[in-house]
């Protein structure tokens, strides 16, 4: 959930709870100045994950003839669709080099953290109610294979988020809708430890 207010103290805000046809503000793919298509939906509609083994084993085999990089690598959305008026940059690429466009064939790959990351995109711009913000997210899952395990089972959550409008935002406040659902839903309880910075359910 993010809401902040414009420099006329109006108040936008873009937040969802199950995401269902009827209330989901956030729909899939970054922002852009056409008209949305199944093309589209479809080539965003995915989340791609990348481990570091699969970015180890592509650095060590992309100069070899025939070698082809898995498919998350490969269709990395690094770069969006300038003609549409997405960003050109979109996901976080590590450039071999340095010619600022992705390339997996020239030994370029997704920029991840942990062990294995999972990325995706979405944007609050078209859905149908006003006012909105007009923002673009972009979200990596991550998790460490290691030996502690509290790290182990913790999922790290990192996001990016992008103002598109041409509307200066103050007042910004960003927080995360929660339903846990612990074996049956109706017996839920959640905790907060403020010193630590952390809930629980």
């Amino acid at each position: 959930w993010i809401g902040g207010k414009d420099n006329n103290d109006s108040l936008y805000v873009s937040a969802t709870r199950y995401g269902s046809a009827i209330d989901s503000i956030f729909r899939t793919g970054p922002i852009m100045n056409l008209p949305y298509t199944f093309t589209e939906d479809s080539f965003w509609n995915k989340v791609w994950k990348v481990s570091k083994s699969d970015i180890l084993f592509h650095l060590a085999n992309y100069l070899n003839f025939g070698y082809v990089p898995i498919s998350s690598i490969l269709n990395w959305p690094a770069h969006g669709d300038t003609t549409k008026g997405e960003s050109n940059i979109i996901a976080p690429f590590i450039d071999k080099n340095n010619d600022g466009k992705y390339n997996p064939f020239d030994g370029d790959y997704p920029e991840i953290y942990g062990d294995q990351t999972l990325l995706f995109i979405f944007n609050d711009d078209r859905n149908i109610l006003t006012p909105k913000l007009k923002i673009e997210v972009m979200g990596m899952a991550y998790a460490f294979n290691c030996n502690d395990s509290s790290i182990f089972n913790t999922v790290f959550m990192k996001y990016w988020i992008k103002n598109k409008s041409n509307l200066e935002y103050d007042s910004v406040f960003v927080g995360l809708f929660f339903d846990f659902d612990i074996g049956c839903f109706s017996d839920d309880y959640l905790g907060t430890d403020v010193r630590r910075g952390i809930i629980y359910g």
